[in-house]
């Protein structure tokens, strides 16, 4: 994990001691103190917020991971390329040359289903994906019976697809899903065996998230339903929200003194980028200071003995500096929103 602050106090002396090469004054000048002279702006005191960001290293990925598989044993004799969609009606792959289609449901296939079999929750879910797919008799409503009906709508639909005429459906020719599945990467090949439950693929769900590996120290950054942008390899900037902070710290690696992470989930939703495991930026709002009276950080002038001030036209002006972000830097001291300070350009 990577972690970099977007504006550090390193840099607000390192700004400060710059300026003083321009004009170092002390609240108790002395004739003998050299004035440089650089061309100068005039910038008006804003009244904002000023936001520190820490940006963290995430990956983007496809969520709901999961390992699809073989519902029968045989020979792999056709595999979809890696990054293919597989909705409704798709072939997910084929054993002995027989295709396996996806059909929608939360309920995985368990059993052969024909006519005889006792009524169950399964049939429902193959009769609502045979209406889906424009099968089955005008006005059908599924129900948990397989019955003429049925066979009927199953047989026009293993017909058309080029199955094996039956007006059952065997175990492992339907791979039911909660959602369409996109193709990871292969874990058998064509012409491999394949045993009953062996794995086939690495599949996920279609929609993007970005996964944080946090430091459990950095914990308090986060909150389920914050806001956070998200910087795609292409620079490309992305709203997201945090949806799953994790509960448990596992290693960030094999070895045994690898760090201990938790893993962080941001909603993205789609991208114009079709990768899973890119590296990408992720920015959280770390800390937020609200109205505050605001000047680039370069009109700060280093005093001679200690603090800060600013210049408005003839006046020098003692200031307190407190947060920053941005190139900018909150003040309080004797001035005013609107007031101009000079700055170097």
């Amino acid at each position: 994990m990577r972690r970099v602050a977007s504006f550090g106090f390193v840099t607000l002396l390192v700004a400060a001691a710059a300026i003083a090469g321009y004009a170092v004054k002390s609240s108790q000048p002395s004739d003998s103190q050299p004035v440089v002279s650089v061309p100068t702006e005039t910038v008006a005191v804003v009244r904002t917020d000023l936001v520190q960001v820490e940006t963290l290293q995430g990956r983007l990925e496809y969520g709901d991971r999961r390992v699809v598989r073989s519902g029968r044993a045989g020979t792999i004799t056709w595999m979809p390329g890696e990054a293919t969609r597989l909705e409704r009606g798709s072939m997910a792959f084929e054993v002995d040359g027989v295709p396996v289609v996806v059909m929608i449901g939360d309920r995985p296939a368990w059993r052969s289903l024909a006519d005889g079999v006792d009524d169950g929750q399964d049939i429902r879910q193959l009769e609502e994906n045979l209406v889906a797919l424009g099968f089955g008799p005008e006005d059908w409503e599924p129900d948990e019976e397989f019955d003429a009906d049925t066979g009927d709508a199953v047989e026009d639909w293993r017909a058309e697809l080029g199955l094996p005429e039956s007006d059952g459906v065997e175990l492992g020719e339907v791979l039911f899903t909660p959602d369409p599945i996109r193709v990871g990467s292969h874990i058998a090949a064509v012409g491999d065996p394949v045993s009953l439950g062996g794995p086939v693929f690495d599949g996920s769900g279609l929609a993007q998230q970005v996964v944080l590996d946090l430091d459990p120290t950095d914990l308090e950054l986060v909150a389920e339903g914050m806001a956070a942008t998200v910087v795609l390899p292409t620079d490309e900037r992305i709203d997201g929200t945090i949806t799953r902070v994790g509960r448990v710290v596992r290693q960030s690696g094999p070895e045994p003194d690898a760090a201990g992470v938790i893993e962080v989930v941001i909603d993205v939703g789609p991208t114009r980028l079709d990768l899973d495991g890119s590296p990408v930026d992720v920015e959280i709002e770390s800390e937020r200071a609200a109205g505050v009276l605001a000047v680039p950080v370069r009109a700060l002038i280093a005093l001679s003995d200690g603090g800060y001030a600013v210049e408005v036209g003839d006046n020098l002006i003692g200031v307190e500096t407190g947060d920053f972000a941005g190139g900018l830097v909150e003040i309080r001291g004797a001035i005013d929103e609107g007031d101009l300070v000079i700055v170097p350009r």
